[in-house]
């Protein structure tokens, strides 16, 4: 299907600390030029930390106010709902260390897109829906984004 005539948008979400490890600027990156190619995205970022003005940086210099939104915090509740709302757990991380939600989408039994990294990894041992990204590879990152436009239509 035609990405620019989809009724919907492709929702993905990330949960996970705003915190250079969790390569957040790559998703952005992607999710720019999904809109770039006429898809349009809805990206939900629940967290907070150190990375906060970063991203927000990132996120108006990619031209995605409108289509990525932040979460500082957020009850179990409004998680649960976000994550059955979406169509994939975006996580990029690119080095150890930093808290994220792989849990909560495991236990959401999301699909998640994730770039290889041995931490990711071994959250996720034994979770088979799961795409495997390199590091840092925002093409590829973009490529399984895209490959999600099978997904089904959704009822807001």
């Amino acid at each position: 299907m035609n990405p620019a005539i989809r009724l919907q948008p492709l929702k993905l979400i990330t949960i996970a600390a705003l915190d250079w490890r969790n390569g957040l600027e790559y998703a952005l990156e992607a999710v720019h030029r999904l809109a770039q190619g006429g898809l349009h995205v809805d990206y939900t970022i629940v967290g907070s930390g150190e990375f906060l003005e970063a991203v927000v940086l990132a996120r108006h210099e990619f031209g995605l106010d409108d289509r990525v939104k932040l979460l500082l915090t957020a009850d179990d509740a409004r998680i649960q709902a976000l994550l059955r709302d979406a169509h994939a757990f975006l996580y990029p991380c690119v080095a150890p260390g930093a808290a994220h939600g792989l849990a909560m989408a495991v236990a959401a039994r999301r699909p998640v897109i994730a770039f290889e990294q041995a931490e990711v990894a071994a959250a996720l041992q034994g979770y088979s829906d799961v795409q495997w990204i390199p590091r840092r590879d925002v093409e590829r990152l973009t490529d399984a984004l895209k490959s999600l436009l099978n997904f089904p239509e959704t009822s807001d």
